[in-house]
Formats: structure tokens, sequence, C-alpha cells
């Protein structure tokens, strides 16, 4: 069992890390930019959406908790992985725009 000081220490540099993996990750000119339907849309290689899709499929408690979010249809989950969520439904429904080998239907026909 970890004592009250090892646990404050072990939260501090996780924390640490995940500010050097952003630091890393993202231009940090660009840490605090608006994240638009345009940037995840028409600019794949954008680095927040290559962020995004990196943390998301690192071994980390994401995809789990938004699956047993959805399964579960747990509304408490919305206020935070929502934008997260949204964010990366976004980026998937985009990237079937860019396939060359899939044929998209028109959206007229439907």
């Amino acid at each position: 069992m970890l004592s009250e000081k090892e646990l404050d220490e072990l939260l501090y540099n996780h924390q640490l890390a995940w500010e050097l993996f952003f630091y890393i990750a993202v231009d940090p000119r660009v840490m605090n930019v608006e994240i638009t339907p345009q940037t995840l849309e028409s600019t794949p290689n954008d680095p927040i959406v290559s962020m995004i899709l990196f943390i998301y499929s690192m071994e980390t408690f994401l995809p789990y908790e938004i699956n047993q979010a959805s399964i579960m249809r747990n509304q408490d989950a919305v206020i935070t992985l929502g934008p997260f969520t949204f964010t990366l439904g976004e980026i998937n429904n985009a990237a079937n725009q860019h396939r060359k080998d899939i044929q998209i239907p028109d959206e007229t026909n439907y």
C-alpha cells in the first residue's frame, strides 16, 4: 500500500509525464488553439488530429471507458468523455471522405 507521500509523488510524476507528452507531441504554439470542424475534416495530418488519434490508440483507460459509457448509456460520462469522443468521431467521419478504396454514397440519395 502506498503512503500518502508516495501517492502524491506518483500523481505528480504522472502529471509531468503527460505535460511532457503534450509538449513533444504538439507544437506549444497551438496548445490553446480552438479545434474547429475544418481542422478535423480537412487536415488529417494536423498535429491536433494526430495527437487525438495517438492518445486513443495508447494503452490507456480511454477506449474501455468510452465503450462502457456507451454500453451503459452513462449520461454522467458525457461531461468528461463527450468532447473527446465527439472529436474522435468527427475525425473518423472525415477520414472516410479521404479514402480511395471505397465509394462514398451521395448524401442527396437518402
